[in-house]
C-alpha cells in the first residue's frame, strides 16, 4: 500500500511520532472534547441482550470502522440508563488491544434496533 506524501513536513515534537504534515495542528484531546468517557466500566456482558440497540465492544472496532454486523445488543432500558455511553455523530472511539491501538470517528447512522 502506498501513502500519498504531503508537500511539507515538520517535527511533531513527539519523539516516537517523528515528522507530521506541516499544516497539522497538535492539540490535547481534553481541549477539543467536551468530555472523555470510558464507556460502561462494569462487566459489559451483564448488559448483553438478544435484541435491542447495537452494543460496541472494543473488538468491534478496527482502524477506521465499527463492525456493526457482529456487534452484540443492549436492551433499550439499559442503554438509556447508560446514556453517556450512547454514540453521537462525530464521537471519537479509541481502543487499545495489547500493543496495538485502533481509532474510528462515528459518522452517525447505525444504532437502530437490531432484531
Amino acid at each position: 500500500m502506498s501513502v500519498s506524501r504531503y508537500p511539507e513536513y515538520k517535527d511533531s515534537g513527539v519523539e516516537w511520532l517523528g515528522e507530521v504534515p506541516a499544516h497539522w495542528e497538535m492539540k490535547r484531546l481534553k481541549h477539543i472534547s467536551p468530555y472523555i468517557t470510558v464507556g460502561i466500566v462494569v462487566n459489559p456482558s451483564t448488559f448483553v441482550a438478544d435484541d435491542g440497540l447495537p452494543f460496541v465492544y472494543g473488538g468491534d472496532i478496527r482502524e477506521g470502522i465499527i463492525d456493526w454486523e457482529n456487534a452484540r445488543c443492549i436492551d433499550v432500558a439499559s442503554s438509556e440508563a447508560n446514556a453517556k455511553t450512547m454514540l453521537k455523530a462525530g464521537d471519537l472511539l479509541t481502543v487499545r488491544v495489547v500493543l496495538q491501538a485502533y481509532c474510528v470517528v462515528h459518522k452517525g447512522a447505525k444504532p437502530q434496533s437490531k432484531l
